[in-house]
């Protein structure tokens, strides 16, 4: 357990900010570091159902939903819609940080043809070509990779078969306010199947926070939420603060406004954080 233990706090660690604040601590030593904390248990509530959410609605999203396999690494990502730009693949800087590893990667989908029939892609065979087709914030800001794909030439790597797969839109991402449900659906790379959970969630600068439980290489992750029976995509997830706190996602808004050049708003300080967490104790 101890072995676990440390290796949760290793992927962690990688995925947060590499600054003093957002240095996550064992839980033996947690609460005497004075970053915020906020228990899961205590503050949130996981349901374990789609709520009016139908079972097409959420089956729909997951085949979207993609395993990122890389260099040694691995974790989630999706394939977004942006409009007049097409299709891409979203997911964290620190699973695809540069072009060049991006074109080593394969992306994998569970139950692409149905029950029980996965498909894997060869990232280089897909990325269109040109002067903007990639996107990256480091994860001392943002944390995202947004890469512009060709869903048309989508093709299962060991039989040639076509995958039609409907991008998830993220041009109009809903407001989202204190409390909303959020749902995050994550793969866990080592077994590559998809799970979900859900849970209130805060907002704080360009980040949401949430309860969510999160596994192993579910960075990268869509966090949706439920507007009027649909799945709508509201932060990309990135890792959590404290192994049995807070995990946290970058909203897509503040992603789209980075990427064209909008003003976007400043990471947070942990007083800040621990001060809206307290709030809504």
């Amino acid at each position: 357990d101890d072995l676990a233990v440390k290796k949760i706090a290793d992927d962690v660690r990688r995925d947060l900010p590499d600054a003093p604040n957002y240095r996550p601590e064992p839980p033996s030593s947690r609460r005497e570091t004075g970053d915020p904390v906020m228990q899961p248990e205590a503050r949130f509530n996981d349901n374990s159902g789609y709520g009016i959410i139908g079972d097409d609605v959420m089956n729909e999203k997951k085949r979207a939903i993609c395993c990122i396999r890389g260099f040694q690494k691995a974790g989630t990502g999706f394939i977004g819609y942006l409009g007049v730009d097409g299709a891409a693949l979203i997911t964290n800087h620190g699973v695809i940080p540069t072009m060049g590893e991006a074109k080593c990667c394969t992306i994998h989908f569970e139950n692409a043809f149905g029950e029980g029939e996965s498909c894997t892609v060869r990232l280089c065979d897909v990325i269109v070509a040109g002067p903007k087709n990639f996107w990256t914030s480091t994860t001392k800001q943002l944390d995202f990779t947004v890469i512009k794909l060709d869903e048309r030439k989508f093709k299962d790597l060991n039989t040639g078969r076509s995958l039609d797969i409907t991008p998830i839109n993220i041009t109009n991402p809903p407001t989202i306010q204190n409390r909303n449900q959020i749902f995050v659906i994550q793969y866990n790379p080592p077994g590559m199947k998809l799970s979900y959970s859900a849970s209130p969630c805060y907002v704080v600068g360009p980040l949401l926070l949430y309860g969510s439980k999160t596994v192993l290489g579910s960075t990268g992750s869509p966090v949706l939420k439920e507007v009027d029976g649909q799945l709508v995509p509201v932060a990309l997830h990135r890792g959590a603060m404290h192994i049995t706190g807070c995990k946290f996602g970058t909203l897509i808004s503040e992603i789209l406004n980075c990427m064209f050049e909008r003003p976007y708003k400043p990471f947070p300080s942990r007083a800040e954080i621990q001060r809206v967490l307290d709030a809504h104790q």
